[in-house]
């Protein structure tokens, strides 16, 4: 067997399992195959464990409901071909693998290590970073993995009496059977069972790193087996490589780069997915070390829900309100332009003098400086429906929407936001309506944006374009305002009890709305013809099934601690 034969039948192996797994034991023996020093680490559950929990969600009813029926069913069709192609060819167990896809519960497990230390060397030399990786498959109490072994090793016999260009590798106890590529290209071993699963390795440097990737001790630490499906990235070894990398000739320094942006404070990333009775629950959390954020600190630590969120009106349908504080922004901006001074016409500090000279305001000072710690948005699903991306307005995509700043001082923010509009002439045209207890102001930017502002004690109000969504959102939220009830909208007090506590922002999404918004976009644009409109009654059915089942909309918290930053959706 040629060494391209069999690194394509280990692939064939991976994919009759690669559709993916989860399970449970004690912390060590779920992370038996896991090494320590991971850089990716995944865990899937198989399909037939992934049917049994997501079964009695509202996405598996879309599934079956009638737009998307004939599409799953497609696919059914073309596995069971699948099966019935190896069946016919003999070159595989089809019943073996028909069980895999439909019978064993298990979890498929992948992990890659890099030798971080030799990253940079092998990239002067234009070769790959020496890494290695495991798959594994746990055994699930009554699936029998030990066949699949034993199939996968009398596939290569027949393929290749004579070894294929396999040779044997002792680990410990074990003869493990591998691919001897010579060093040009990573090497693998067949699949052996190994207390009780089935496992593959592989890597750069086999030999060397066999022994560490099969061992008992040093593996991961993380919990892993809690949820159907598990990724994590370890991107802080990522960053500390790209730290100490040369920056051959680069004007600036990377380093400095970095720190400014806050990537040299992440740590991991990692993100999770499970069912929660007929929701699905996805979390994405990002690792940060507490000091040297950077632009990460524009989300500020706090577990205070945001007092925006009463701005909203009752009956809502999509909105955000979350914890947003904008000075790091400027300071990162000026960071990074002062580190780039030889490289453009002109200082930040004298950019900021000709901000002054032609508004007459100070940026900082008399502007940013009175904006508070808080962001709110208010959509219209119905202005989200009717996007249309042919439209020559560069503010069209923001129709149907307002947005709304916190500010420390009103009364100063908007004594300088005034001597700046008149210091640009652009109150001439202006056009002022008294609505409830404030002032809605009208103009139009650079000619072109139409924009509706308000200006109180507490809030910036922004609405752009001349659509009656943006007018009627902007007035609902004023009359919300006015109304002095302390009151969040009606689908947060429905649906927020089954967030985390803790949570500092809170959106809803219609993602309804948004497919179809796309699918009119693209329409409207007139370049995309039958096919187009054969896609667009497909979405429409698909939205009017996912409105039935009532999951149009995803609900979505986030978090930010000393830990780092967490999003929490739930659909």
């Amino acid at each position: 067997m040629t060494k391209t034969r069999m690194l394509t039948a280990a692939a064939l192996c991976a994919a009759l399992t690669t559709t993916l797994p989860a399970q449970t034991t004690a912390q060590s023996s779920a992370n038996r195959f896991i090494p320590d020093n991971s850089a990716l680490v995944v865990r899937i559950a198989s399909p037939a464990k992934w049917g049994k929990q997501f079964g009695t969600t509202q996405v598996a009813k879309l599934l079956q409901a009638s737009s998307l029926a004939p599409f799953v069913g497609m696919a059914s069709q073309q596995i069971e071909m699948g099966i019935g192609m190896l069946r016919d060819s003999g070159i595989f167990n089809a019943d073996l693998a028909d069980g895999l896809l439909n019978t064993w519960q298990g979890d498929i497990i992948i992990s890659a290590q890099v030798d971080w230390d030799g990253v940079a060397d092998a990239l002067d030399f234009g070769e790959a970073p020496p890494f290695s990786f495991v798959i594994a498959l746990t055994p699930d109490g009554s699936f029998d993995l030990s066949a699949v072994c034993k199939e996968f090793e009398q596939m290569v016999e027949k393929a290749a009496p004579d070894g294929g260009g396999l040779k044997d590798m002792v680990v410990g106890d074990l003869t493990l059977r591998r691919s001897d590529n010579g060093g040009d290209e990573p090497d693998m071993t067949l699949p052996v069972m190994i207390d009780g699963h089935l496992v593959m390795i592989g890597g750069t440097k086999l030999e060397k790193d066999a022994a560490k990737l099969i061992a008992t001790d040093s593996r991961f630490a993380a919990e892993t087996s809690g949820t159907p499906f598990f990724v994590h990235v370890d991107l802080g070894k990522l960053i500390n490589t790209m730290m100490t990398m040369d920056a051959q000739g680069a004007p600036f320094d990377p380093v400095d780069m970095m720190d400014i942006i806050g990537l040299s404070s992440l740590e991991g990333l990692t993100v999770t997915m499970k069912a929660d009775g007929p929701a699905i629950v996805g979390e994405m959390q990002i690792g940060l070390k507490k000091e040297g954020r950077g632009l990460f600190n524009v989300f500020p630590s706090t577990t205070q829900q945001p007092k925006l969120l009463s701005s909203v009106p009752a009956n809502s349908e999509s909105f955000s309100a979350s914890a947003m504080d904008i000075a790091p922004i400027y300071t990162a901006v000026a960071d990074i332009w002062t580190m780039m001074e030889g490289l453009v016409p002109l200082t930040f500090d004298e950019a900021m003098e000709g901000f002054t000279a032609a508004t007459k305001v100070r940026l900082k000072e008399d502007l940013l400086d009175h904006i508070g710690k808080e962001i709110l948005a208010v959509q219209s699903p119905d202005a989200l429906k009717d996007m249309d991306l042919s439209d020559e307005n560069p503010a069209a995509f923001l129709g149907g929407s307002v947005y709304g700043l916190a500010l420390s001082d009103g009364k100063a923010f908007a004594e300088s936001l005034e001597k700046a509009i008149r210091s640009r002439g652009m109150h001439v045209g202006r056009k002022t309506e008294d609505y409830a207890n404030v002032k809605i102001n009208s103009l139009k930017l650079a000619g072109l944006v139409d924009l509706e502002y308000v200006v109180t004690n507490d809030i910036l109000l922004l609405a752009f374009g001349d659509d009656e969504g943006s007018h009627r959102i902007l007035r609902d939220v004023i009359d919300t305002r006015s109304s002095g009830e302390s009151q969040v909208p009606s689908i947060v007090q429905k649906h927020g009890n089954s967030l985390p506590a803790g949570w500092n922002g809170i959106a809803f999404t219609p993602i309804g709305a948004i497919f179809e918004g796309v699918i009119s976009g693209l329409q409207a644009t007139g370049q995309f013809g039958d096919e187009m409109d054969m896609a667009a009654q497909v979405v429409k059915g698909v939205v009017g099934d996912m409105d039935r089942l009532g999951i149009g909309s995803i609900l979505q918290a986030s978090y930010i601690n000393d830990q780092g930053i967490r999003a929490s959706v739930r659909w």
